[in-house]
């Protein structure tokens, strides 16, 4: 009989392992993820393969990981939307403004090669904004049963929300349009609580927040 395989017992320095996996992001925003390799990682990182096998099964498990790090960091999001001490508009302005700052330094390529290479992996994102949905519609069903806005279907609420935000991950329309992130937030948020027609209810929202920002 034929011994069997020892179990090798891999590090968990989450210290060491995060460090990595920035740094592998940056590479997988400069590439893709197509022609990634456990040699590609080596050399990006500047250590052996077996040092990273030490720590990662696979490079899946570094790419699963990276987009774990990244929805953890955009899920502060409900942190901001859900901060009591805040103005209602205010909370929906900040969660929003932050959430779309992080899809930003995301790119569309990454986007779609995670979609169409790692299926299992792209069900995690959508669980993520699956999610976002719910935080939001709780959101809207309080501003409505408070007097705040206006009876209205929530799902087109939502959509509007959902749509702003993956025109952000899905392409590069806010560097074509040669405009900045806070200025596409901006107009979206004005756009969505006064309309197109003038009022003063977000302007004093957006105010009120730039003021605090300069005193940060």
């Amino acid at each position: 009989m034929g011994r069997k395989p020892i179990q090798k017992e891999r590090s968990r320095n989450e210290i060491k392992r995060e460090k990595w996996v920035l740094q592998c992001m940056e590479h997988f925003e400069e590439t893709g993820l197509k022609n990634v390799t456990m040699d590609t990682v080596s050399e990006k990182l500047g250590i052996s393969k077996a040092t990273i096998y030490n720590h990662f099964k696979s490079k899946e498990e570094i790419i699963q990981t990276a987009i774990a790090m990244i929805l953890n960091d955009i899920r502060h999001y409900e942190d901001l939307i859900s901060d009591r001490d805040k103005p209602y508009l205010m909370r929906y302005y900040r969660a929003i403004r932050y959430y779309a700052k992080q899809l930003c330094v995301i790119s569309p390529k990454l986007v779609s090669d995670v979609k169409e290479l790692y299926p299992k992996m792209w069900s995690y994102v959508e669980i993520f904004r699956n999610q976002f949905s719910f935080v939001l519609t709780k959101y809207y069903e309080e501003g409505i049963s408070k007097g705040m806005f206006k009876e209205m279907d929530i799902n087109i609420l939502v959509g509007t929300d959902r749509w702003f935000l993956d025109a952000l991950l899905t392409s590069d329309f806010v560097k074509e349009k040669n405009m900045t992130i806070e200025t596409a937030v901006d107009q979206f948020f004005k756009l969505k609580f006064d309309g197109l027609i003038a009022s003063s209810a977000a302007e004093i929202i957006f105010n009120a927040e730039k003021l605090e920002l300069a005193g940060e």
